[in-house]
Formats: C-alpha cells, structure tokens, sequence
C-alpha cells in the first residue's frame, strides 16, 4: 500500500474551477473520505488521482512516485464506481479475473483463480461466481464490483459514492461491511461521498469540500465537536445545527450572549477559550450561535435564569426520540429530544442550551471563534 499526497491541485473546466488549490494527504493504510455536496470538487479529485481527468496545476504522488503524466493503468490504482460497470455477457468470475487477463503475461491461469477465490470469500460471493449479473441483487453486484477491485491487489483503492444508489437498509449494511473490508485487506482508501453518515460511520479522517476549496480536515470527532466554520457545521450532523444571530457583549467581568428574546450568561470555560484564541472584547460583537438539536434542554416551565421561550411549530415522533420545530422570532429551530412529554403545535415551552456544547461564529466571515 502507499500515501496520496495532492500538492496544490487545481482542475479546471475551461472558466469553471472545478478544484481549488488543494492539498491534502492520504496516509499510507487510511481510510479517508472526500465529503461535501454536489458539485464541490471531490469527484474531481478522486478522478485526478486515478488519471481519468488531467490535473491543471500542481501535483499528485502516489507513495514517492509523481503519478501527473501517468497513464491510468500505471499508476497502481483501482476504482469502484457508484455504477457497477460489470459486463453483462460475463459470469461473476470473469467480471473479476477481466482486470488480472487484461495482465495475462504477469498471472497464470492458476493465480488469476486463486485471486477470485480469495476475493469472492472476503466478499462472501464464493456461491455466486457462475452466475451472471443480471441473476444478483445490486447489494450483490457492487460486492463483484468492489472484488474486481480487490483481485488487482493495488496500491490504492479509490470508491466514487460505491453505495450511494443502494436502499437504505442496505446502505447501512455495507457501510459496515466496507469499514470491515478496510481493516482486512489493511488497504489505503480514498473515499468520495456526500452522505455525511457514511464519512462519520466509516472514515478514519474526513476531508470537508464546499465549491473546490478545501475547509476542514479531521477525525470524525473533531469534524463533528470543532468545526471551523459554518459551513462544516451546517453539513456534519442530522438534523444539522441551528444558527442564531445574537450579539456577545461583555459588562465588567460579566460576558452575555443573546439577542431580544434570550440572554445567556457564558460559561468561565467558553471565556476562557475566547480569551486564549485572542478575543477579549472590550465591547459588544455581533455573532452566530450555533447549536445542534440534541444540545437543548426542553421543559413546560422556566428552569433556569438563562431559560427562554419559543413557540412549537411542529412535532414529529421517531420512537423514543422526537424532533420538535420551534419558532423564536424569525428563526426556525430543529431540536431533538427524548419523548417526556409532547407538546403540541402552538404551545409556548421553554429551551435551556447546553453551555459546553455552543458554537460561535464570526457574523461576517464565518470563521468559528474557537
């Protein structure tokens, strides 16, 4: 297995960039994902990487090798599509021994079976292999895509949305059959989705994209407890966190936050981390709260001084949980509650924030504060 480092990528498509001056690091035996919505640049990055798209500006290594004005089928790549790509006319084994025939004069006819045999029972095909693809499921199918990948045994394994079309029961399901696959064949993985819960659930680093650039680069729990700015904090996390435009103000030693209708006294621990990333403020600052629904206390009554008022818009049960909207003036807030008593559409109920789990975010450039 071996690294992909990207040196200050760009990929443009005549006016349109595409990529961004992008650098990023796959370590060697990582899974990493590419996340961000459509249109952000991961696709083509993943497709830079595997030499399906030239790179405009910088370049691509695959472990200490510059891979820029290599063909495809040398750079020691193979690549699983959101499209299965199997050969209608071929039986599951030769849709798995095509990449290892194309390669007849390094493989014997011996070493290509026994490549497919190990394949298919990492994948748990083995009972599959004389039948053709139009005799399996598209859970089943994707596993002969991904174990025409595996037979190659390359250097890097790049998955473009490889689930993305699947249903959803069995989305879950090889979401954790792909982390298990990882951890077996120990294999350095580059990752595109833009389900953020398959990055959450299976990515070892996340890599967050929006419009080319590249915004964050972290461990699934630093993606989801520090995000940089809002727009990592927006896309990580369902239902996603709520924005509030408030002002911080600071009165002697006494920091509030809040707008007309809340005033919350900061924690010493939220000061302190203001105060230690520069920001002691003299004044009042205009600011994004941003909190996400399960770091809200639900009552009937007022608990707390810092206690405020919203109106219930609507509810809506999922088991034990609930997600209720709420109005507090011109925002609509999502939050997610266990089920200890229901509100109704129209009720007034009082919210309390979880002081260790707010977010502040610069008003102007978005940028998190800490």
């Amino acid at each position: 297995m071996a690294s992909v480092t990207i040196n200050k990528a760009w990929k443009r498509y005549g006016k349109i960039e595409a990529v961004k001056n992008l650098s990023l690091e796959c370590k060697d035996k990582e899974f990493l994902c590419l996340l961000g919505p459509s249109g952000c640049g991961k696709s083509s990055t993943l497709r830079m990487v595997a030499g399906l798209e030239q790179i405009s500006e910088g370049t691509i290594s695959i472990g200490d090798r510059v891979v820029n004005e290599l063909e495809p089928k040398d750079r020691d790549v193979a690549m699983v599509f959101e499209s299965y790509a199997l050969y209608p006319h071929k039986t599951v084994f030769e849709n798995m021994a095509y990449p290892l025939r194309l390669r007849s004069h390094q493989y014997s006819s011996a070493q290509i079976k026994e490549r497919v045999k190990h394949a298919a029972e990492i994948l748990e095909i083995s009972d599959l292999l004389d039948r053709m693809p139009r005799q399996l499921s598209g859970g089943q199918r994707q596993r002969v895509a991904i174990g025409r990948a595996i037979v190659r045994d390359p250097q890097v394994f790049l998955m473009d949305e490889p689930i993305s079309h699947l249903d959803a029961k069995l989305r879950t399901h090889m979401r954790g059959e792909l982390k298990h696959l990882h951890k077996e064949l120990n294999a350095t993985m580059l990752y595109v989705t833009h389900d953020q819960l398959e990055a959450m659930s299976m990515a070892d680093r996340i890599a967050i994209m929006n419009l080319g650039v590249l915004q964050q680069v972290g461990t699934p729990d630093e993606i989801f407890n520090h995000p940089v700015n809002e727009f990592v904090a927006g896309f990580v996390g369902d239902p996603p966190m709520n924005f509030i435009n408030c002002r911080l103000e600071v009165m002697g030693d006494q920091w509030y936050l809040g707008n007309s209708a809340f005033k919350i006294g900061l924690s010493p621990e939220m000061r302190k981390s203001l105060e230690k990333n520069g920001h002691a403020f003299d004044r009042s600052l205009d600011v994004r709260l941003g909190v996400r629904p399960e770091n809200f206390t639900i009552s009937a009554k007022k608990s707390t001084e810092d206690s405020f008022q919203v109106e219930v818009y609507v509810t809506e049960p999922l088991g034990e949980d609930m997600i209720v909207d709420v109005l507090l003036q011109e925002n609509k807030l999502k939050l997610k509650t266990r089920i200890e008593f229901e509100p109704k559409m129209g009720d007034k109920i009082w919210l309390d924030i979880n002081k260790r789990k707010m977010h502040l975010f610069d008003h102007e450039t978005t940028k998190a504060y800490f």
